[in-house]
């Protein structure tokens, strides 16, 4: 079968016949069946035509039938299907990032197939499950596997999982798709530069330059060369060949200007005609070259009371903000606090002779942290974490700075981060005392083992009581967890074990 790679577009051509028949191939679901992912082949009608092993084991029940419609698909798994079915139908592309009904993080990219009269044939659909490359990446990072370079990827993996940057990600390759420039802004660390990344790695491919330019770190006397180049003996020191510059170095990928608002004034006017007319023209040169980008900002000054003030050209501020994303402080999503944490301890532990961890209260202190200066500043506070301790790191070898601001916060009931953060139990305040499948909770033993009228013992048979409690911790533990897959890391057991025993007391229930 042969076909043919549009890189711009990124479709494939293919002839819908041959597509058909590589479908019917008996050595086709099996290949597709060694694949981690989930993958689909789905028609322009909506229809899946191929789903492989892992697709069909996303769904519990699983699929039963070998043809399925991919909005009842993707409704059983709690997506909104509406975006995903048009994409299908009209033969776009789609990355997107959605959370499933047993709170897993997916990643759904969607690619056309063009057949040879250049019509679509087919659309293919992968489903990633985000949490489970997270947990590869740090079990890599503790085994030694990987390099710290390779692991802090899962820092952006991380961000994603989260519901507020996921949406910011979800807007910029939206962006990214219509060619329109994306301005960042959000306080110092809060992780500007790796949602760009993000974004630049998930449409733009590894292949593609990413060129991080901090503007604030360069000489203003060196800026105009540095960004645009300089022709050959343009000054005295001069390269004879001339030099690149690094507007032209991000040809055909992602030019990302960091600290954005650090540019001298003298040099805004011509970063403005670049992105007029999308001409280079080195320093000393006679002519220009044509060069295509993909532009993003960061920042985290307000440019438009600068350009109000005269420090930044207001011209040049509204070509930068097409789109403006704010990225919210760590302190707003405490939710993504003990994802990070792991991630960043897993880093570490690749690098120390002898792993360690945190206990609840060094967790629960870290919680409460506002972070003013965010991811950037709890990467050093797990740091300070590694070296103070041998292998449980306690709040007693946190910064001081930590635990003074945490004091106040730490005195009353400790807070969930919310959204399904797993912590242990006891990072939990005791609910009030109330029956659950006919028990009182444990926080009122009295109660639970109090005599009867009758004056027999409290409990029928030692079975029945041990049944009961069981389905009363997977309940409680997957009211406290958020969702039954992190309740069955809660509890050590496999998530069939939940799902059964949450089952079982639904029907005592009905019954």
């Amino acid at each position: 079968m042969s076909f043919k790679m549009q890189e711009d577009r990124g479709t494939s051509l293919y002839s819908a016949a041959d597509l058909v028949r590589a479908i019917a191939q008996p050595n086709a679901p099996v290949l597709l069946d060694s694949l981690p992912d989930a993958v689909l082949c789905v028609d322009p009608a909506g229809v899946a035509r191929l789903a492989n092993r892992a697709a069909q084991a996303l769904l519990d029940p699983p699929i039963d039938t070998a043809v399925f419609s991919l909005r009842t698909y993707l409704e059983r798994l709690g997506i909104d299907a509406g975006a995903v079915v048009k994409a299908v139908s009209l033969g776009t592309r789609l990355n997107r990032v959605d959370t499933i009904a047993d709170g897993r993080s997916i990643l759904i990219s969607c690619r056309p197939a063009l057949g040879t009269d250049g019509k679509l044939a087919f659309s293919v659909m992968v489903l990633r499950n985000l949490d489970s490359i997270n947990r590869q990446i740090e079990s890599a990072a503790r085994s030694g596997f990987v390099s710290v370079g390779e692991s802090v990827a899962a820092v952006d993996r991380g961000i994603v999982l989260n519901p507020s940057s996921a949406a910011l990600i979800e807007q910029a390759m939206r962006a990214v798709h219509l060619g329109i420039r994306v301005l960042i802004v959000g306080e110092s660390g809060a992780g500007k530069t790796e949602i760009a990344r993000q974004v630049h790695a998930m449409t733009l491919g590894g292949n593609r330059p990413f060129i991080h330019v901090n503007c604030a770190g360069i000489p203003e006397s060196l800026f105009e060369s540095e960004m645009f180049g300089y022709a050959a003996g343009s000054f005295t020191g001069a390269l004879n060949r001339g030099k690149k510059g690094l507007i032209e170095a991000a040809d055909k990928g992602t030019l990302f200007l960091d600290e954005v608002g650090e540019i001298p004034l003298h040099c805004q006017a011509k970063l403005l005609k670049f992105l007029e007319d999308g001409v280079v023209q080195r320093v000393g040169a006679t002519g220009g070259r044509r060069v295509s980008i993909q532009l993003f900002s960061a920042t985290n000054r307000d440019l438009l009371d600068m350009s109000r003030s005269g420090a930044f050209r207001k011209d040049l501020y509204y070509r930068l903000s097409s789109l403006t994303l704010t990225v919210p402080a760590l302190r707003e999503t405490r939710d993504l606090i003990p994802d990070l944490v792991r991630i960043f301890v897993a880093r570490l532990n690749a690098r120390r002779d002898r792993p360690f961890s945190l206990d609840a209260a060094c967790l629960r202190r870290l919680i409460e942290y506002d972070y003013p200066g965010n991811i950037r500043e709890m990467q050093n506070i797990i740091e300070h974490l590694a070296v103070m301790c041998d292998g449980l790191a306690g709040e007693e070898h946190l910064p001081a700075s930590v635990l003074s601001a945490t004091s106040q916060a730490i005195a009353a009931p400790c807070r969930s981060p919310g959204n399904g953060t797993l912590l242990p139990f006891s990072c939990f305040p005791e609910p009030t005392p109330s029956p659950v499948l006919g028990i009182p909770t444990i926080a009122d033993p009295a109660s639970f083992f109090a005599a009867p009228a009758s004056g027999g013992f409290p409990v029928a048979s030692l079975k029945d009581e041990v049944r009961r409690y069981e389905k009363y911790l997977v309940r409680e533990a997957v009211r406290r967890a958020g969702s039954k897959r992190k309740a069955a890391e809660l509890l050590s057991v496999d998530i069939a074990t939940v799902v059964r025993k949450t089952r079982e007391a639904d029907e005592v229930e009905d019954g």
